[in-house]
C-alpha cells in the first residue's frame, strides 16, 4: 500500500522520522522517544528468532531507534501466546 511504501522510503532516507518497536538492548520505551519528528512505527510481523535475523541482516533497520511497549503503571499485561495447531491426520 501507498503508507507501506512511504514507511519504506522513511527508513531509508529519513530515518529521524521511524522507530523500531522491537526490544534491543537500546530500547527505551516509546513515550520517552515520540516527538515531532516520528512519523512511523515499525513492527517486524516475524517470530522472534526471525525478527532478530531480519533486523541483524538490514543496516537501515539496525540503525533505527528501538523503542519498547510499557504498560500503563498500575496495568497487568496479559499475554497471549499463539502457537500453531495442530490438526490430526486422517484416520488409519
Amino acid at each position: 500500500s501507498g503508507t507501506s511504501a512511504a514507511a519504506l522510503e522513511a527508513i531509508h532516507a529519513r530515518p529521524a522520522s521511524c522507530l523500531l518497536v522491537f526490544p534491543a538492548a537500546a530500547a527505551r520505551p516509546l513515550a520517552e522517544q515520540l516527538d515531532d519528528q516520528v512519523q512511523y512505527l515499525i513492527f517486524i510481523d516475524a517470530t522472534w528468532r526471525f525478527a532478530k535475523e531480519m533486523l541483524a541482516a538490514s543496516e537501515p533497520l539496525a540503525a533505527l531507534r528501538c523503542a519498547v511497549l510499557e504498560p500503563p503503571p498500575g496495568a497487568r499485561p496479559n499475554f497471549l501466546v499463539r502457537k500453531p495447531l495442530l490438526l490430526a491426520g486422517p484416520a488409519a
